[in-house]
């Protein structure tokens, strides 16, 4: 995501935060990247955060770079990025 400072950051963290099925939102803010854990499919993600104004992009499981999935509180954390 296009993140610039912190309030881009809890803008984030706020629209992904209404959606059900969605247990966890992370961001770094330096990496300009958005780590939610959830059971939603990706699109459903992007649609949501797109809702901020920035710029996202989906960047896979967070984990699967080093070949590890990473099943979390019964969802799998993606990676949205800018």
């Amino acid at each position: 995501m296009a993140m610039t400072c912190e309030g881009c950051s809890a803008a984030a963290k706020k629209v992904m935060g209404k959606l059900t099925g969605v247990s966890k939102v992370e961001t770094d803010v330096e990496k300009k990247l958005v780590y939610v854990t959830s059971t939603l499919p990706p699109d459903q993600l992007l649609e949501q955060l797109k809702k901020t104004g920035k710029e996202v992009a989906y960047n896979g499981i967070k984990g699967t770079r080093t070949g590890s999935n990473m099943d979390t509180a019964g969802g799998i954390e993606r990676i949205l990025e800018k």
